[in-house]
């Protein structure tokens, strides 16, 4: 039998041996501009029909044949209100 010699690694070195690269992934990431109230409110409300269509895709599945023309003469809340 031979004797070993050096160092002997426990489960935990391979983590002590990343920790580094890790805390600098997340000391050097690139950061992302953040989004203040004057960039949110530079984006176009949307038309009716968008918005009917995201009401429809909301509240269901999307619109089915017929589902636009009856919201659109219901008007929207009063079909927010029918599906509540």
């Amino acid at each position: 039998m031979s004797k070993r010699t050096g160092h002997s690694f426990s489960p935990a070195c391979p983590l002590a041996l990343l920790l580094p690269s890790l805390l600098a992934g997340f000391l050097f990431a690139p950061r992302l501009p953040a989004q203040t109230t004057a960039a949110a409110s530079a984006y176009a409300p949307l038309s009716e029909g968008q918005r009917i269509i995201h009401v429809l895709s909301r509240l269901g599945y999307g619109p089915r044949p017929g589902d636009i023309e009856r919201v659109e003469a219901m008007g929207v809340e009063a079909y927010i209100d029918e599906q509540l």
